[in-house]
């Protein structure tokens, strides 16, 4: 069966590849679908160096990938995963918000104990092409309610496209103008027109490809320009 995330691989010529290609294929889908802009977005459109100082992203996920020495795609894809995402998002994420409220997070399902019997279990065991979470739905079934079982997965999304046209847009402009990022000589100043003129206007969406430039301006504003050691006090207003 195909993967729930390569729908567009026909059988026809899925089955006509080896398997490592196939891997290869599916492995660089993924990458795409995880990824804000693609390395020659980054060279083209993003950012002023060019001289080798901007690391691939593709290469940085594929040494990940390699050096899980994973048994089968799925593994490898996991452990990807496991090694970026989890650990640079996910986890930072909840300490900080959960610390800011004075709450002490705990994250069971990483116990290092439950997680190396977890890898050890074939990935076909695990999951399943449309139900990544089989094996964890198998494991409480008989625990939990059905309607809880086969209840779609709800994130917990803050609107920063909304922000971006609202409330921040005035950070935003400020701190992404054309002036602003030629001065600084890492963006390109056609960042703004390219990606954020278009979101902050409602013509495209590009939430995600604005607030990492935007988290990035912010850190350089108050660490680089500002020089400050700790984390400043004042409201963002300020900055604009």
């Amino acid at each position: 069966y195909l993967p729930s995330f390569c729908p567009w691989i026909g059988k026809g010529r899925l089955f006509s590849k080896l398997p490592h290609l196939l891997s290869e294929a599916f492995g660089r889908h993924y990458y795409a679908n995880f990824i804000y802009l693609s390395d020659e977005q980054k060279r083209q459109s993003v950012f002023q160096i060019t001289n080798g100082a901007v690391q691939d992203t593709a290469s940085y996920l594929q040494k990940i990938y390699d050096a899980s020495m994973a048994p089968d795609l799925r593994s490898g894809l996991a452990a990807v995963d496991f090694r970026t995402q989890l650990a640079e998002e996910f986890l930072f994420m909840t300490d900080r918000f959960s610390m800011a409220h004075s709450l002490e997070a705990r994250v069971p399902f990483l116990d290092h104990l439950l997680v190396e019997k977890v890898f050890s279990i074939p990935s076909s065991v695990r999951t399943r092409s449309t139900d990544l979470k089989y094996l964890l739905k198998r494991a409480v079934g008989d625990l939990l309610p059905p309607d809880v079982l086969t209840a779609p997965k709800r994130g917990f999304v803050i609107p920063i496209e909304l922000w971006l046209r609202g409330e921040l847009r005035p950070l935003a402009e400020h701190l992404l103008n054309p002036q602003r990022l030629q001065r600084q000589g890492l963006f390109r100043p056609q960042f703004y027109d390219h990606f954020v003129r278009p979101h902050l206007e409602g013509r495209s969406t590009f939430t995600w490809q604005v607030w990492a430039a935007l988290m990035f301006q912010l850190w350089h504003v108050v660490f680089i320009e500002e020089k400050q050691m700790e984390v400043p006090t004042y409201d963002w207003r300020t900055l604009c």
